[in-house]
């Protein structure tokens, strides 16, 4: 489904130039789940965004290949990859309510993103997919969501409007950045929770951006550890979390122990 090959990204700032991502590879299988599990900083999440053509300004991907599906994303033309972005390949931001456009309702930006995804799609259509976006992540319950605007909502259910428009077009892979850092506990394991049933129901693969190693073990299937821009450690989830063979990944069990509502291990 996925396969990333030497990933390397700069940043320029004017007067030095960083390595933020020194050469990493993975791949990603269709239904897989996959954590990249690290510290602030540690350049995980900007390897997520070069996938999508969203790395910051000040940054580039000086080489390696990102393959979807076969084909070399740096290599399409912007319009074609606009099309699989956000509809193939989807995404979740950390810290939802920054997300969201604060003058517009849930109601619209569901329809703002489906009026993209199908602009064929007539309005009863669009409101009966809007009903069915709300009802598999769990917003049908909560009374007059849709009519509300992001700063009524909670972070839990920030974060299910954000679900609800990424897999609005059925994404082959949604890539999920710290989906429970600013969350309460409850909410956390409801999102986890709709994340893991969605996958299942919908046979997405994941990607999983996360400091926190807790939530890797309940979603993924196997993890990479990624340290100052390189990868130093990957296997199986389980075998990773209960046998690490660095002291770095050790070091990031414990955090995860000592700071998470559960431990995976």
């Amino acid at each position: 489904m996925l396969l990333i090959e030497n990933l390397e990204i700069c940043f320029d700032d004017g007067r030095d130039v960083v390595r933020a991502v020194n050469g990493i590879s993975f791949e990603l299988l269709s239904g897989e789940s996959l954590a990249i599990i690290g510290e602030s900083g540690s350049g995980k999440t900007v390897s997520a965004l070069s996938i999508l053509d969203l790395v910051p300004p000040s940054g580039k991907v000086v080489r390696g290949r990102m393959l979807y599906r076969g084909k070399d994303l740096r290599q399409l033309p912007r319009e074609h990859l606009s099309r699989i972005r956000g509809d193939k390949i989807a995404m979740v931001c950390q810290s939802p309510l920054s997300c969201l456009c604060p003058v517009f309702t849930v109601r619209s930006h569901l329809t703002s993103i489906l009026r993209r995804l199908y602009p064929e799609m007539g309005r009863l259509s669009r409101y009966h997919k809007i009903l069915e976006l709300v009802k598999a992540t769990g917003l049908m319950e909560e009374r007059n969501v849709l009519s509300s605007y992001p700063f009524e909502l909670s972070g839990g259910l920030a974060q299910k409007v954000q679900i609800a428009m990424a897999i609005a077009g059925r994404p082959d892979v949604l890539i999920v950045d710290e989906p429970t850092s600013d969350l309460d506990v409850v909410s956390q394991g409801q999102v986890l929770g709709i994340l893991r049933d969605l996958r299942d129901r919908l046979g997405f693969s994941i990607v999983l951006i996360t400091h926190n190693v807790a939530i890797a073990h309940p979603l993924c299937d196997k993890v990479i550890v990624m340290k100052e821009g390189r990868i130093v450690e990957e296997g199986s989830t389980l075998n990773t979390l209960t046998n690490p063979q660095t002291d770095y990944t050790r070091r990031l069990i414990e955090a995860s122990r000592l700071l998470s509502w559960s431990s995976p291990v």
